[in-house]
């Protein structure tokens, strides 16, 4: 029994910790400026915002060591202009997992010196912590041989962690930032009953800071992404988002449904066979996530293609193409089984 309880454990952490990268990354594409704003200010008040930024993917994948081609990694590789003119690639790096120090920031040396090796541009290396590990928090890596000091060197870190104990101040902070800060210390919360009331109170912030249509999109998958919950509190949170939006003076969507809403396709299989509704739960839960990459993704050709897709009712099919559509940015790379 206490076996089967440690691999429980360790499944849910592995699934945990792909849904905090998964969630991380699409956050992180999408609010590229709020997140320089909010982790790192000194960084982002000397940047030319008006000249924009590109992700350099591409760049990142070819440097990017062979022992990392088969590991989650949340890195984004930018190229920005300074105010005065000058070119600089940002690499920021979000961890979640807890890596032996060593081993951390010896890989944030690597990528750093592969970028300048190849590319010859200056690289601001960015660690953004996630993890729930107060005493991890590495900042340097050195050379070292013959007792004496070669090479050293730094990079800039900012830990969630640190951030605890400050929720009112976070609450008060319009950046999107602040409510994924929240969202990621309270994903750690062991009391469900405490995360699901956190994860209400953090999607009702969406609606109260008047946020667009598609920052509530956005904000909503990351939050359903890293807080999840036992089957019953999720039907009662989502319950409570209908209400809420009901209520609301800016009702954009009925969120929850789109997201995959336990019950939306329960109703529609009461034949009641148990099969038939997990595969009801799944089959919802899968597509609603679906339609809500494609909107964020894609737009309006991402809404025309899921009509397609909703003829799909193979749960293995949906989930192919759920997990292919979180890898690329490129509507014609879907093809459907």
């Amino acid at each position: 029994m206490k076996f089967r309880r440690k691999n429980l454990e360790k499944k849910q952490r592995k699934l945990r910790e792909r849904a905090f990268d998964e969630s991380w990354k699409l956050v992180l594409e999408k609010y590229f400026w709020e997140c320089l704003d909010f982790y790192f200010p000194d960084i982002s008040e000397q940047i030319e915002k008006a000249r924009g930024y590109v992700f350099l993917d591409q760049e990142l994948q070819r440097i990017s060591p062979k022992s990392d081609s088969k590991k989650r990694r949340v890195d984004k590789l930018a190229k920005v202009y300074l105010k005065d003119k000058t070119e600089i690639w940002v690499l920021i790096h979000i961890e979640v997992q807890t890596y032996r120090e060593e081993e951390f920031a010896r890989r944030m040396y690597a990528y750093h010196y592969r970028i300048w090796d190849k590319y010859e541009k200056p690289v601001a290396s960015l660690a953004i912590l996630a993890d729930n590990n107060s005493k991890f928090c590495p900042r340097d890596f050195s050379l070292k041989a013959f007792g004496k000091e070669f090479m050293q060197f730094h990079f800039l870190v900012s830990k969630i962690w640190d951030w605890k104990g400050k929720e009112k101040e976070l609450e008060k902070n319009p950046n999107v930032f602040a409510i994924v800060t929240l969202a990621s210390l309270k994903a750690y919360e062991e009391n469900f009953a405490s995360r699901a009331e956190w994860k209400f109170l953090l999607t009702k912030m969406l609606y109260e800071r008047g946020y667009s249509q598609k920052e509530v999109f956005d904000l909503y998958y990351f939050l359903d992404g890293i807080m999840v919950l036992p089957e019953p509190l999720e039907i009662q949170y989502n319950n409570e988002i209908i209400l809420l939006e009901k209520e609301s003076i800016m009702p954009y969507i009925t969120t929850a449904q789109r997201i995959g809403r336990k019950e939306g396709k329960i109703e529609g299989r009461k034949e009641g066979k148990i099969e038939g509704k997990i595969e009801g739960r799944k089959e919802g839960k899968i597509e609603g996530k679906i339609e809500m990459l494609l909107e964020m993704k894609f737009g309006k050709d991402g809404m025309d293609f899921f009509k397609k897709i909703q003829q799909i009712s193979d749960v293995k099919k949906l989930q192919k193409i759920l997990e292919l559509l979180k890898s690329t940015n490129n509507l014609s790379d879907l093809v459907l089984p």
